[in-house]
């Protein structure tokens, strides 16, 4: 993948910085690819608590959700996503997919519905 767009189309980085989530493209220099990371802060029981979304890599072809408090991990998901292979759209599906999972565990923390540590 080349350019200044890390291999996603332009309408999916617009798309990407409209919604408001603090996103990354980062280049995993071991696969050689570059892959979409997001990250929010929230408070929740007192506490600020980073969940961090990231792909993780074709060659693992998998969605990684971590919820950090103090550098300790309080909640982690994986998602695979080879089904995506081989298809058209599949830049626009992975990062749609990579959004869902971060705001899906977001609005969970929110309504108490995620544990997230002691």
């Amino acid at each position: 993948m080349t350019g200044g767009n890390f291999g996603f189309s332009t309408q999916t980085l617009n798309k990407i910085e409209k919604q408001g989530d603090t996103a990354v493209l980062k280049k995993n220099e071991k696969a050689s690819i570059y892959q979409l990371c997001l990250n929010d802060e929230i408070s929740y029981e007192g506490r600020k608590l980073h969940v961090q979304t990231e792909d993780i890599g074709v060659d693992k072809a998998q969605i990684v959700t971590n919820v950090f408090s103090g550098g300790q991990v309080l909640f982690s998901k994986a998602t695979e996503y080879r089904d995506l292979f081989g298809k058209d759209d599949f830049n626009k599906v992975l990062v749609d997919r990579v959004r869902m999972q971060h705001r899906t565990i977001l609005a969970g923390i929110s309504a108490g519905k995620l544990k997230v540590g002691p």
